[in-house]
């Protein structure tokens, strides 16, 4: 009975996840000032759009760039820096459906973002039966990536971050799979897809330490395998790092579309903003009290979540060295750019997940999960 009652729970939240993005992708305007009160663009969705414009226009990549502090509101070009995996197939998606007009590729956009996500879900199931068996544990994974306002709203906007999500869990489920087989073919896997994953956005990056991790375990027993998955994986994002160098100066060109960076200590601000908008992104819906009020237990999920996932015993290698990577790179980019967004941890959103068994051996686990995350949607209408 109770795994009927966790699966009836995901199935009622995946569908309403499903609504709720076609709802977005329908409803939220393009290239358009923010409105307080009323569902706004996102500013940085024309400068995707941009980009995969060019592609379909000139067929290279772009090879110009107006960092974000000096955009004039002209063809914003600050995402160029952008590895160029998912504007590829934003392209290519425009071309199969014959796209060609701003809406039409907008709109195309935004149906892959759903699309990526979508593919995360079932990625998630297999990441969460590798933590502990069983529909209950399963159902927390797709309850999370089906309600979780992030998850919602970047997944019904254009843009490489459901690609990067979609890589961040294939890459935590070859680690996985490697760290039961132990075997060269899936210690190359990971090198493969974690070499995909810089193509998708440079922020994948931040997963290498699972490579090196396991790399490092068969360095005694396995050193020629070790250290030729390594320099596989070297090879393979070379041509990345190349580029990025060549056209834009830096091997890593977050000067190029950010501006120049600015060394200062984050403040009461930095924090506010990145505890509302890891839960919820809508910063045009933000109601003072009322926000906290409907974003606390949301908030108190996701950061019991990530403890448990990354710190309580009994902690996870592979979990412990993400969740580091990934607030380390936070706060080292908001050391130097006013970048405090949520959606930069969600990088590490299979964490999350690990950190959810505790609430699914709870007997209101289905209860807690979808109520947290499903009570900052009453900003929309409060």
């Amino acid at each position: 009975m109770k795994t009927d009652r966790w699966t009836r729970f995901a199935g009622v939240s995946l569908t309403l996840g499903i609504l709720l993005r076609a709802y977005f992708i329908v409803a939220t305007p393009f290239d358009r000032p923010v409105e307080i009160g009323k569902l706004s663009a996102y500013g940085d969705e024309p400068a995707h759009v941009a980009y995969t414009m060019h592609l379909l226009e000139n067929g290279e990549l772009p090879a110009f760039i107006t960092p974000i502090t000096e955009e004039t509101g002209a063809a914003p070009s600050f995402e160029n820096y952008q590895s160029p995996a998912y504007y590829v197939l934003h392209a290519l998606s425009c071309r199969a459906v014959g796209a060609d007009s701003i809406e039409g590729v907008v709109l195309a956009g935004r149906i892959l973002s759903l699309c990526f996500m979508l593919l995360s879900i079932p990625v998630a199931c297999k990441i969460a039966t590798r933590i502990a068996p069983g529909a209950a544990m399963t159902a927390c994974a797709v309850i999370f990536l089906s309600l979780s306002p992030v998850m919602v709203r970047f997944s019904a906007l254009c843009g490489n971050e459901t690609l990067l999500w979609l890589a961040s869990g294939v890459i935590v489920l070859s680690y996985l799979r490697d760290e039961e087989r132990q075997a060269p073919r899936s210690l190359l896997l990971l090198a493969v897809v974690s070499a995909l994953g810089v193509y998708v956005k440079l922020s994948a990056l931040l997963l290498l330490p699972l490579l090196f991790v396991r790399s490092g375990t068969r360095f005694r027993t396995q050193r020629k395998t070790s250290i030729g998955v390594v320099l596989f994986f070297v090879l393979l994002v070379a041509p990345v790092f190349l580029r990025n160098k060549l056209v834009f100066d830096s091997f890593l060109p977050l000067t190029a579309g950010f501006g120049l960076p600015l060394f200062r200590i984050p403040g009461p601000d930095f924090l506010a903003f990145s505890f509302r908008s890891v839960v919820f992104p809508w910063s045009e819906f933000w109601k003072g009290w009322i926000g906290v009020l409907v974003m606390a237990p949301a908030l108190l999920v996701l950061v019991r979540a990530c403890w448990s996932g990354a710190f309580r015993p009994p902690m996870r290698l592979w979990s412990s060295w993400l969740s580091l990577s990934a607030l380390a790179a936070y706060l080292l980019l908001n050391f130097q750019y006013h970048q405090a967004e949520g959606r930069y941890l969600f990088v590490a959103w299979p964490v999350v997940v690990a950190g959810l068994q505790p609430i699914s051996t709870s007997a209101n686990g289905p209860f807690i999960m979808i109520a947290s995350l499903t009570l900052p949607y009453l900003l929309f209408v409060f």
